[in-house]
C-alpha cells in the first residue's frame, strides 16, 4: 500500500507553473508537471523508520484507488490553501487527495477502509523539505479512522544519487545496495 500511495505521489507531484486560474483536475495535474518539469529529481534515496500500531494485528491488502476527477474545489489544510480533488465540501470519507496549492505537491489523502468500507482511511504527507529541484515530504502518518496506525520517517535523503544499475535487477537485490 504504502508504495503504491508514493508511486501515485510522485506520478502527481512530478512537474508545473501556476499561472492561470486552476478550474480543473487537468489544469490542476497540467500546472503540477509544469512547475517542476525540469527541477524535480529523477531519483531519490532515504532511510525510512516505519512504526506500525496495528491493534489487532492483521495484514491489510492494498487496492488501486480511483478517484472522481470531476470534483475540484478549494480548501486548507494545516493552515494552507489546498486543492482538493474527489470530494465535496464538507466529505472526508470519499477517495480524495489534497495538493497544497502554493507548492503544488501532494499533501494527504483519504478513502474509505475496512471490510465494509465504513472506516476512513487517512495518509499525511508531512513537514516538506527541498530537495534537489523539487520537493520531498521526511514524515508520513497513516491513520484509521483518526487514531494512528503507522509513521514513515525519512531521513539521509539525497536527489539524484549515483545508483549501481544491479539495483533494478531482480538477480542482484540481495547482493547490491543503494545505502553505502
Amino acid at each position: 500500500m504504502r508504495n503504491c500511495i508514493l508511486l501515485f505521489c510522485l506520478i502527481l507531484i512530478v512537474p508545473t507553473t501556476a499561472a492561470a486560474k486552476i478550474k480543473t483536475t487537468e489544469d490542476l495535474v497540467s500546472d503540477m508537471q509544469k512547475k517542476y518539469a525540469k527541477s524535480w529529481y529523477r531519483t531519490a534515496t532515504f532511510v525510512q523508520k516505519t512504526t506500525d500500531y496495528d491493534k489487532d494485528g492483521n495484514k491489510k491488502v492494498s487496492t488501486c484507488l480511483k478517484f472522481d476527477l470531476s470534483i475540484l474545489r478549494e480548501d486548507t489544510w494545516q493552515g494552507r490553501p489546498a486543492y482538493v480533488v474527489g470530494a465535496k465540501q464538507g466529505d472526508l470519507h470519499s477517495a480524495q487527495f489534497w495538493i497544497d496549492q502554493k507548492n503544488l505537491y501532494f499533501v494527504r489523502m483519504l478513502r474509505p477502509a475496512g471490510k465494509d468500507g465504513a472506516q476512513t482511511q487517512e495518509t499525511q504527507f508531512n513537514k516538506y523539505q527541498r530537495l534537489g529541484g523539487g520537493w520531498m515530504a521526511p514524515e508520513v502518518i497513516f491513520k484509521v479512522d483518526g487514531q494512528v496506525r503507522t509513521t514513515e520517517e525519512y531521513s539521509e535523503m539525497r536527489a539524484n544519487p549515483a545508483l549501481d544499475a544491479r539495483l533494478f535487477d531482480p538477480q542482484y537485490w540481495t547482493r547490491v545496495h543503494w545505502r553505502e
